[in-house]
């Protein structure tokens, strides 16, 4: 998932993330917190972003990933009436705190899980977006 701020700046990585097989999803425009900004806010920076990615691919963009995974009934709402479906991660990645890196957030989730996963899985490299189920808001 992008943030829009980052898809109008770099208009050919989006097409080439996506031209790669990748799905593409909003992570809103200038990743407000849910929590701490008005819904007004939230929904207007959520269209914003989704319509900088579409812009770019000239595609609807069907799934959405909140910022901090944070979600309100105003995220709900909004995802319905875009047609996107939320997305979360399978465990917190930490991506948010101040000083990590993709290597400590791989070892951190690495570590959580292979204390939740069978063998099968402990090997792992990829860390998993996974469909939120919305709950009737």
């Amino acid at each position: 998932c992008l943030d829009g701020t980052n898809a109008a700046a770099h208009p050919a990585l989006v097409r080439a993330i996506a031209q790669a097989g990748h799905a593409d999803g909003s992570h809103s425009h200038k990743h407000l917190d849910a929590w701490r900004a008005s819904a007004g806010e939230v929904m207007r920076d959520l269209t914003h972003g989704m319509r900088a990615i579409e812009d770019q691919l000239g595609t609807p963009v069907k799934w959405m990933r909140p910022p901090f995974g944070r979600i309100t009934r105003a995220i709900v709402r909004w995802s319905r009436r875009n047609g996107q479906q939320i997305l979360l991660w399978d465990v917190l990645p930490d991506d948010f705190s101040k000083g990590i890196t993709s290597r400590r957030i791989v070892r951190k989730r690495k570590r959580c899980w292979k204390k939740r996963l069978t063998k099968n899985y402990k090997r792992c490299k990829v860390l998993a977006l996974v469909p939120c189920q919305q709950q009737n808001y």
